[in-house]
């Protein structure tokens, strides 16, 4: 069994945090990849596509120098990184089982003032703005989580992960573009779980019920954790997978 995670915008694989652990618990036979978007992390020297189709072409060249075919693939993933997962198994619908779709939307379901909490604007440009590094994670953290008890230290341990800001800018606005213009495909040709945050204040939640509706799939709603869910809480996002995994 194999496990694929993806992040959203301008997030890398260093963000997930402890949830890798935590997954890996859960299926301790499981092999747990992780891989950044094109501009990001590990790839900050590449350019994004401005289209979930062009990253999701992206990262499908790298994990197939990477999956071992070791029993079946899952693709989990976050916001943008779930517009990528929808867009991948579309092209690709024999390259997973299943996948997760965490806290994500579509041009065609939501408002743009949902996709993007329009209220959070002026704190997230204020955010991005920042010279110092750590006052910038911190800004970030506060929009996209509400659990975590020291969002001080992990600041300054994401903070230490920037190495080409002006590069992540340009990343930053790039994904931007590919998330705008993405939309849900009537539907996808392999099972899929919807998790959403109820106190999301970067996305609204009911873009993950526009979504699970129209897909028709299963959907599993946390009532206190924020767009970060995967930081948040990951012993119930590993939890909420482990049970859609076992009815498959």
């Amino acid at each position: 069994m194999n496990f694929l995670l993806i992040r959203g915008l301008v997030r890398e694989k260093r963000q997930w945090g402890p949830f890798i652990d935590v997954l890996q618990k859960k299926f301790p036979k499981a092999q747990i990849h992780c891989l950044d978007l094109p501009g990001i992390g590990t790839e900050i020297k590449g350019q994004s596509p401005v289209t979930a189709r062009g990253i999701a072409e992206d990262i499908r060249k790298r994990w197939l120098e990477v999956e071992k075919r070791s029993g079946p693939n899952y693709l989990l993933s976050i916001s943008l990184g779930s517009m990528i997962a929808m867009e991948w198994s579309g092209l690709y619908p024999d390259d997973f089982k299943a996948l997760v779709l965490i806290n994500s939307s579509a041009r065609n379901l939501s408002y743009p003032w949902e996709r993007m909490n329009w209220k959070i604007i002026p704190a997230l440009l204020k955010s991005v703005t920042q010279k110092d590094p750590v006052q910038r994670e911190k800004g970030i953290i506060k929009l996209t989580t509400r659990l975590q008890k020291d969002g001080d230290a992990l600041a300054q341990r994401w903070a230490s992960y920037v190495n080409n800001p002006a590069r992540i800018r340009v990343t930053a606005l790039r994904q931007l573009r590919a998330a705008i213009r993405f939309a849900c495909p009537e539907k996808l040709p392999v099972p899929a779980l919807v998790l959403s945050s109820l106190q999301d204040r970067f996305t609204s939640p009911r873009c993950s019920q526009a979504l699970a509706k129209h897909l028709g799939l299963p959907l599993c709603v946390h009532p206190e954790a924020g767009h970060d869910l995967p930081l948040d809480d990951p012993e119930w996002v590993s939890e909420q997978i482990r049970l859609f995994v076992k009815l498959l």
